[in-house]
């Protein structure tokens, strides 16, 4: 340090403050900003063993098919397997869950859920909309599989990008191809959106 800048290098360490400020660290910032809120989960779970959950739809979804329902904020979204149910020959099949808001600005994806989630969910992991609006859209709070029938280190919930129609045909060969879980799912939210839209324009007719 010259002796030019010497006097204002004494003043700068006197007025520099080395202590700790939890309000600007980016670790636990990023941290709580991430962290699930376990005591309000854990009031939303508690709503079935206490009996005070109210049921509001429910479906039974066959093989390629799909379904596109409304979900508010705060209700429970309950997926169930049933390996022994007719067609099922005691396999579990996979499910593809996708979520969009109503304003169909913002909509689940896995890059930025597998970011902070990792590729396989675990109770209290989120799904996060996309890059630009990165909000949790849900978050998992129950999980009740039989892990025990698990081989070991093998999960049965996970994040990845969809298949098509075209790796359908390349695993089954081409005359076994069908929609992909994707495609159906978008195939049902059309036929939802229509619907409601069919709805809006007849109230407003009468």
């Amino acid at each position: 340090m010259t002796e030019l800048c010497k006097p204002c290098g004494e003043q700068l360490a006197q007025n520099f403050d080395s202590s700790y400020d939890a309000n600007v660290d980016p670790v636990k910032t990023y941290s709580d900003s991430l962290s699930a809120d376990l005591d309000f989960y854990q009031r939303v779970r508690d709503t079935k063993r206490n009996g005070t959950r109210k049921h509001v739809y429910s479906d039974v979804l066959k093989r390629e098919t799909g379904n596109s329902f409304l979900v508010k904020a705060g209700q429970v979204i309950r997926i169930e397997q049933r390996p022994s149910a007719d067609g099922n020959n005691g396999r579990t099949q996979i499910m593809d869950v996708l979520m969009v808001t109503t304003d169909l600005e913002q909509y689940s994806d896995h890059l930025n859920s597998t970011a902070i989630e990792g590729f396989n969910q675990r109770l209290y992991s989120g799904i996060w909309s996309q890059s630009r609006h990165f909000r949790k859209m849900a978050t998992l709070v129950e999980d009740e599989f039989p892990y025990e029938q698990l081989p070991e280190g093998f999960t049965h919930i996970w994040l990845a990008a969809h298949c098509s129609p075209e790796y359908i045909g390349l695993a089954h060969g081409l005359d076994k191809v069908t929609n992909s879980c994707h495609e159906t799912s978008c195939m049902r939210l059309v036929e939802f959106l229509l619907s409601r839209t069919l709805k809006t324009k007849r109230s407003v007719k009468r």
